[in-house]
């Protein structure tokens, strides 16, 4: 078979891709991020017979230095092919757009990408382009759709929330599935009654420690948060003669990826600076909007998610603005329901995507809502998934969190955990009253004995290995056995190919193969 082509962007990859060769897969391609995985040398060394991509300058479509250039345009059918997914991808490279290049410049620079990835795709025409989770950087998710559009296998490696447990997805839309017979017929009654015995237990955690419970705990711990967007934390930064050291220093930095340019240290510091003191705009206004929420109250919790990040953009699809998603569930609700709606933590971190912090206005226009409350950060999230009606996300942990504590879970996007009984996804305003009313009439309800089984059959169809580093370093995992794990699961997926579909496809076949 031909080659695969890997987009490579933590250090773990390195590893899948060295375990991956000794099990004998060729290489065509290899995007590398050298600022996260180290040196391309390195992969070239892995792979000789690999063409090493560089994803910083891939960011602005260009090829290695030396590589001849990409200056094919790009055909009417294939700009109305990705016209669907152009707003999107647009947000997509604003998280790299440091210097904030007008938006006519991001569009030209969209379609570069489509030249690119086509004159790429038509010299290697690999078998399979393996993406770490959903292509979420802008360029990889043209590539994505380009591979749907000519029937290029894609392989998504992708997380759960089940300690140390992953899966191989085809497509943004392909989540596990199974019917509510099937799973409590694979699972012991004794077991299935438990709706934690799998929800969060891998084969090598401590019993009740979940790897993604502990992280998230210390990345969204809000007295931490406090403390390093305030004032006496900034003034012992500026005191410490380390911070003023190599201030003319190019930084390493993928932000300013659009532009193509490594800023200095300064500029990068007033940078962080300015992003920091707009986040403390940003949490005076919530504290001011929020309140304490009446939990005897019938409402429905909504979660905000941290922004920009895939778990919205592309994840959630035209769910990703979060102000309409409040708009929707509230004008949905049941006469006297309220909708709760809180903030994630980390929105208010340290940003490292600097002026994408939120405004206040933000705040004042999701607080003007009717029937919309903002809550409190310091009021604990499993108090408001236990009390509530029903727990809404666009494709985060809180409606799987909901479905355990007996909560219906409501979810926008593709979620891992979609098809978990209890969990039900809104495609519109007219599914969100329908599901609303079911709820509210008690016809939809949360079976935990279901939820338990959907659980341990995902804890059993998913294999071994951690997504991340922070999770990685918790597991007991070494790097080596990780990318042993990961590639043994892609290899088990290349060895079994999906029917080949002909490159240079017409508009037509090639609306037909994505459809399919």
């Amino acid at each position: 078979m031909n080659g695969v082509f890997f987009m490579c962007s933590l250090p773990l990859h390195r590893e899948v891709v060295a375990a991956l060769k000794r099990r004998g897969v060729k290489f065509d391609v290899l995007d590398v991020a050298e600022n996260s995985c180290g040196p391309r040398a390195e992969y070239a060394r892995l792979a000789p017979e690999a063409e090493v991509l560089d994803s910083f300058r891939l960011y602005a479509a260009q090829l290695p230095e030396g590589s001849p250039p990409i200056d094919d345009g790009v055909d009417e059918a294939t700009i109305r092919y990705l016209a669907p997914f152009e707003g999107a991808t647009l947000q997509m490279m604003d998280r790299r757009n440091g210097d904030r290049a007008p938006v006519q410049e991001l569009r030209e620079l969209f379609l570069r990408y489509a030249a690119l990835w086509r004159k790429l795709l038509d010299r290697h025409r690999p078998a399979a382009v393996v993406f770490h989770g959903t292509p979420h950087q802008g360029h990889d998710f043209v590539l994505y759709h380009l591979c749907r559009r000519a029937g290029v296998r894609t392989l998504l490696l992708e997380r759960t929330f089940l300690n140390e447990r992953m899966f191989v997805r085809n497509h943004l839309e392909d989540v596990p599935r199974w019917d509510d017979a099937e799973l409590l017929a694979s699972a012991p009654d004794a077991e299935a009654r438990d709706a934690t015995a799998y929800a969060g237990r891998g084969s090598s955690s401590e019993a009740g420690k979940n790897h993604y419970d502990t992280l998230n705990r210390r990345i969204n711990d809000l007295e931490e948060i406090r403390y390093r967007i305030s004032v006496p934390y900034l003034l012992k930064e500026l005191l410490d003669f380390r911070y003023w050291r190599g201030l003319r220093t190019p930084v390493t930095d993928s932000f300013y990826g659009v532009a193509q340019r490594r800023p200095t240290m300064f500029e990068f510091r007033r940078a962080d600076w300015g992003a920091r003191w707009a986040t403390r705009r940003g949490l005076r206004t919530y504290q001011r909007l929020a309140v304490r929420p009446d939990l005897d109250a019938r409402y429905v919790y909504l979660a905000l998610h941290y922004q920009p990040e895939r778990t919205t953009v592309p994840d959630g699809g035209r769910f990703a603005d979060q102000t309409n998603l409040a708009r929707l569930l509230a004008e949905s609700l049941p006469e006297g329901w309220r909708l709760y709606v809180r903030e994630h933590p980390r929105q208010f971190r340290r940003p490292l995507i600097f002026p994408k912090v939120r405004s206040p206005g933000f705040y004042e226009r999701l607080a003007a809502i009717p029937r919309v409350e903002l809550v409190s950060l310091d009021f604990p999230a499993g108090e408001l998934i236990g009390r509530s009606q029903a727990a809404a996300t666009v494709t985060g942990s809180t409606a799987w969190e909901a479905v355990q504590a007996g909560r219906p879970g409501i979810v926008f996007g593709f979620p891992w955990y979609l098809h978990c009984p209890g969990v039900a996804r809104i495609d519109d305003a007219a599914s969100c009253r329908d599901l609303l009313s079911a709820v509210a009439a008690g016809t939809f309800r949360v079976d935990l004995r279901t939820t338990a089984a959907f659980a341990r059959r995902m804890n059993e169809h998913c294999f071994r290995g951690c997504f991340t580093e922070g999770i990685l370093k918790l597991s007991g995992l070494s790097y080596q056995e990780n990318g042993e794990l990961i590639a043994e699961a892609l290899d088990r997926r290349l060895q079994h190919p999906l029917p080949h579909v002909p490159y240079h496809l017409s508009t037509a076949e090639a609306e037909q193969a994505a459809e399919s």
